[in-house]
């Protein structure tokens, strides 16, 4: 079991979860990520590691509360609480490379885990730039701030091709939903800059047994759990991703509405 040491509301829906993990929080590495199941009936999830502190022994989780999961998670733990299951860390870290000039543009949620990567990034002499798009506030801007020139926007893949017009960096770390990754993907293509994206599809395992996480980059069949999570976004089958990750949504769909039906809602 893994104890929940903090809960906290960063914006409109989006949650910031300290867990007690530390065999977790000694292994953790930039662009990693966790499998959290909350019950022994509960369905698996991946979630990108935001942070960890190995001296505490614990791990940072932020997350917007959407699906059947989420929903129930912050619905019902909170402080003292404990989840089964905290699997990790799984994927390859990232490489940063030679240090350069780097952009992370981040959306949503999805922004937290790129925080790693940009302190990573800066710990090797690269000088970092960010764009976080993120509704009705902000997700670790304080963070991003001290590792990072960041700019709170509405739209990140916009400016992203703004930024793209002013300097050429020397690479674009992108993480946020299919559609944007997708056009930062494209915009970085046309511009010939280099992009890595970050892929969290369907898991059950996050050890490549399941194959449910398979996506096709290159023309080539890779798996994320075990070859990524982070890919050149210019190779990916866009198309072939959003319809992986649209097999079970009405499953999930209804999945939510009986979880609400229970409560009452």
């Amino acid at each position: 079991m893994y104890k929940i040491v903090s809960k906290r509301e960063l914006c409109g829906g989006i949650w910031e979860y300290v867990l007690e993990a530390p065999l977790v929080a000694r292994a953790a590495q930039p662009g990693q990520f966790v499998i959290v199941r909350l019950h022994d009936r509960g369905e698996r999830i991946p979630l990108g590691l935001a942070d960890w502190d190995p001296g505490r022994g614990t791990i940072t989780l932020v997350l917007r509360e959407r699906g059947k999961t989420t929903t129930q998670l912050v619905r019902e733990y909170g402080p003292g609480d404990a989840i089964l299951d905290v699997a990790g860390p799984l994927g390859n870290p990232v490489e940063v490379g030679a240090p350069g000039r780097a952009v992370c543009v981040g959306e949503d949620a999805w922004c937290a885990q790129l925080y790693p990567i940009a302190r990573a990034l800066r710990a090797a002499g690269a000088e970092v730039s960010g764009f976080l798009a993120v509704p009705n506030g902000d997700t670790w801007e304080d963070r991003f701030g001290a590792v990072a020139d960041v700019a709170l926007v509405a739209d990140a893949a916009a400016a992203l091709r703004d930024e793209l017009r002013r300097e050429r960096p020397a690479i674009v770390w992108a993480s946020g939903s299919p559609a944007m990754m997708r056009v930062c993907s494209e915009i970085c293509g046309e511009q010939g800059v280099p992009i890595r994206v970050l892929l969290h599809p369907i898991m059950l395992d996050g050890t490549g047994i399941c194959g449910s996480c398979r996506v096709e980059v290159g023309g080539e069949g890779k798996l994320a759990c075990l070859d990524g999570p982070a890919f050149d976004g210019t190779q990916v089958n866009w198309e072939a991703l959003e319809t992986r990750l649209s097999a079970y949504r009405e499953e999930e769909r209804l999945a939510l509405a009986r979880y609400l039906g229970k409560e009452g809602r």
